[in-house]
């Protein structure tokens, strides 16, 4: 039976496009179905909306972060030691949080616009003002979290988890918290020439990408240069492209002498291709790199979105995490058996040399085993998309049905019932103190009616000689 278009908002703020792509795309789910997607983030951010045409209007919610604090908030993240609490990153935190405000009256402006009527709001986990919407209009809403969410009640909303079973471990779920990643675009851009070219003649290629926005300390690239031309130098690979940005080349050390097949060289001269071997793009196609047969090694930052494609694509990781979520999925990967582990500031040229070692012999054949594995697992939950464009739907449906002029006539259809239960009710407290209390009565008031008949009986011999 055919429904009406619903009128759909997708609210990105703060994190850079990774956290929009997910958001995204589920709207280009949505959009296929018939739904107005509209679109709402910050100013400077509006261009992301370009590459998705089937977006009807864009909403600028308020000023974006400048690069000063964008350059402060990496700087902070990155030097951040995780063995020594939170602290040091507490002033990012209370910078995102920053923007609630502008980003609450905004869309207060939005939801409360009688052209707009708003039937779904699907956010970034980032964005709180969006669960204020929630509340104080009464709009349903689902969140997309990047990871399985933590320190978390059972919601009132939808809760889509951009992971999957197998990279995430197993637990048990409320009905409004989904696994429904990884969310892949299914459509990439190819291989240029530059990239055929060279993997024609390069079948063992090792693939570094560290993020956009990681700027490595000069005595890391360092390191990793030195461990890539000793695995270089042991045939271990006979390729690397790593995919760098020209600020991150900045702190690079171009005067660094280098050896590569007994030849000395400086650092400079390999990029951006100065080497045959070495090829170090500012923007890499990652998924058709990944995609690759010849592309052997993935050197990752161990992001959400690197890690789901890293594993869609089947490609054994070697993984250094700098911050937070990044250092969770780091330790995720080794216990699936698809990577090995680097620190970011400890680890040496030997170790990365070893792990791309390690790896490329495979004994035992561990880790092709395990990447297979995960990669079919990872291909057929990409195809949850659809489920949580279904659980979108499923959302409005119930919650255009339960509401009549503001007012709720029945719970939602997917939350459980202790959630508008008291604490003590919901955990049967109420029903297990009244078993306790009934049992000691039962059993006190028999001990009592023994007690009296001892005294009858002894009263009776007494009596009666």
């Amino acid at each position: 039976m055919a429904t009406p278009p619903r009128n759909i908002l997708l609210v990105v703020t703060v994190g850079g496009f990774t956290r929009a792509a997910p958001v995204l795309e589920l709207g280009q789910v949505l959009s296929t179905r018939g739904d107005e997607i509209s679109f709402a983030t910050l100013s400077g951010q509006e261009s992301w909306a370009k590459a998705y045409p089937f977006i009807t209007h864009t909403h600028i919610l308020g000023s974006a972060l400048t690069m000063t604090q964008l350059d402060a908030h990496y700087k902070r993240s990155l030097s951040w030691d995780s063995s020594k609490g939170i602290s040091n990153v507490m002033d990012s935190k209370y910078m995102f949080d920053s923007f609630w405000t502008e980003t609450y009256h905004s869309l207060s402006s939005i939801c409360q616009d009688p052209k707009t009527k708003l039937d779904m709001i699907i956010a970034d986990f980032f964005v709180d003002a969006a669960k204020d919407m929630h509340i104080q209009y009464q709009i349903p809403l689902a969140v997309v979290w990047p990871q399985m969410p933590y320190l978390m009640a059972k919601p009132d909303y939808l809760v889509l988890v951009n992971s999957f079973w197998g990279l995430e471990t197993p637990k048990d779920l409320p009905p409004l918290v989904a696994a429904v990643g990884p969310i892949l675009v299914d459509e990439y851009p190819p291989l240029d020439s530059t990239y055929n070219n060279f993997f024609a003649t390069h079948d063992k290629v090792i693939y570094i990408a560290l993020g956009s926005h990681i700027i490595l300390p000069r005595s890391s690239a360092t390191k990793i240069i030195q461990g890539l031309c000793q695995a270089l130098d042991q045939r271990l690979i006979n390729g690397a492209i790593w995919a760098v940005s020209e600020s991150a080349c900045q702190e690079f050390d171009l005067n660094l002498p280098i050896t590569i097949h007994g030849r000395q060289i400086n650092f400079g001269y390999l990029i951006p291709s100065g080497h045959p071997d070495f090829y170090f793009p500012t923007f890499a196609p990652q998924r058709a790199i990944l995609e690759h047969p010849h592309t052997k090694i993935y050197l990752t930052h161990g992001g959400g979105s690197s890690v789901n494609e890293g594993l869609f694509h089947g490609k054994p990781m070697i993984a250094m995490g700098f911050y937070f979520d990044q250092i969770c999925n780091t330790a995720r990967l080794v216990a699936g058996g698809s990577a090995e582990s680097l620190h970011k500031t400890t680890f040496t040229p030997d170790e990365l040399c070893e792990k791309i070692k390690i790896i490329s012999e495979d004994k035992g054949g561990t880790f092709a085993k395990n990447c297979e594995r995960l990669k079919r697992i990872a291909n057929v939950a990409s195809r949850r998309k659809s489920l949580a464009a279904d659980l979108v739907e499923e959302l409005i449906y119930d919650t255009e049905s339960r509401f009549e002029e503001g007012k709720e006539l029945r719970p939602m259809h997917l939350q459980t019932a202790d959630m508008r239960m008291p604490f003590y009710k919901a955990r049967n407290w109420d029903l297990m103190t009244f078993t306790f209390l009934g049992t000691g009565a039962f059993a006190g008031t028999m001990a009592l009616g023994e007690d009296d008949l001892g005294s009858q009986i002894l009263l009776t011999t007494t009596i009666i000689p």
